[in-house]
């Protein structure tokens, strides 16, 4: 089975945000009408913790690009993280093993302590239940495609 997507990273949340507003719109940039394994929504919001949750998971942001809320019913989930300037993905674990590739931007991911340099190229594995976390210290956004052999991310438990 062959997968097609065409996504776009460019959208940015609205400048007047308040609230508790966990997803922002972005104008779709294309749609496949083929039959078979394709993405529905081409180019998917942008998710955030809700306000309460900030302070203890950090102010990450991040796409679901494949797994089941991108329509498309595989044995993985795909997503992009973007942390800001001076912004965190706090220190978590979850059962399922992870990989990150850094596509732009520099920062740190710690894994169980060990503090790893990422820049645009850079992968690393996060073994499952390890103890991990993203921070971005530099001007430019950081943003790094993670992926999990799980169908559904909402079956990743988080815990901080």
């Amino acid at each position: 089975m062959i997968f097609l997507s065409v996504v776009s990273l460019a959208g940015e949340p609205p400048a007047a945000w308040q609230g508790p507003i966990e997803k922002f719109p972005e104008p779709k940039t294309a749609k496949f009408n083929a039959p078979g394994n394709y993405r529905k929504d081409v180019a998917p919001t942008w998710t955030r913790w809700p306000l309460y949750q900030v302070g203890l998971r950090g102010k990450a942001q991040w796409k679901e690009l494949l797994g089941s809320g991108s329509g498309c019913q595989n044995d993985m989930t795909m997503g992009v993280v973007r942390l800001r300037k001076d912004e965190s993905l706090e220190p978590h674990r979850h059962s399922q093993p992870e990989t990150y590739f850094t596509l732009s931007g520099r920062g740190t991911v710690t894994i169980e302590g060990e503090v790893h340099s990422v820049e645009p190229g850079r992968m690393l594995f996060i073994p499952g239940n390890a103890q991990h976390q993203i921070n971005n210290v530099n001007d430019e956004d950081l943003t790094i495609l993670y992926a999990f052999a799980i169908s559904d991310f909402s079956k990743v438990q988080y815990h901080f």
